[in-house]
Formats: C-alpha cells, sequence, structure tokens
C-alpha cells in the first residue's frame, strides 16, 4: 500500500483524464476500507501536473484511482547492494 507523498506512475491510459500510461504523479491522499471510519475501496488521490502549456488542460489535475491503476517509482537510489540487509 502507498502513503500520501509516495511517487507513482499510471500503469494505464486514461483518455478521459488525458493521462497515459507513464504519466508520473504523486499521492495526496489514501483511502483505506475501514480505518477512520471509511467505508468505501481502498484507493489513491493522486496530483498530477503538466510542464507544458495545454488550453484545456490545468496546471495541476486530480484523480481518484484504485491501487491497480498506479506502482511506486523505484530509482536507481532506492535499490539496496548485494549483500546488505536492512
Amino acid at each position: 500500500m502507498l502513503d500520501e507523498m509516495d511517487r507513482v506512475v499510471l500503469t494505464e491510459d486514461l483518455s478521459e483524464e488525458e493521462l497515459q500510461a507513464g504519466d508520473e504523479g504523486l499521492v495526496v491522499m489514501v483511502y483505506r476500507h475501514g480505518v477512520g471510519g471509511y467505508t468505501g475501496p481502498d484507493g489513491y488521490t493522486v496530483e498530477f501536473r503538466r510542464d507544458r502549456e495545454e488550453e484545456d488542460w490545468p496546471e495541476y489535475r486530480h484523480v481518484n484511482l484504485h491501487p491497480d491503476q498506479v506502482r511506486p517509482i523505484r530509482h536507481a537510489s532506492d535499490e539496496k547492494p548485494a549483500g546488505i540487509n536492512a
């Protein structure tokens, strides 16, 4: 399960949101069934930002997603060298 402020990558195209698989975003809200009285399905609100000028696209877009629609972004600095146990 992801946490707020985790960087993620979209795993599928969302044409209605004008987003494509591979677009990167930031988790700004986490929804967990049964936590804090929340009764809906697990999911996230993810913020996507466009660097290029587009008339119909706001600078930031917030999209509610299911857990299978995003995955965490892995960077080389996240990898542990072989033989290191943490």
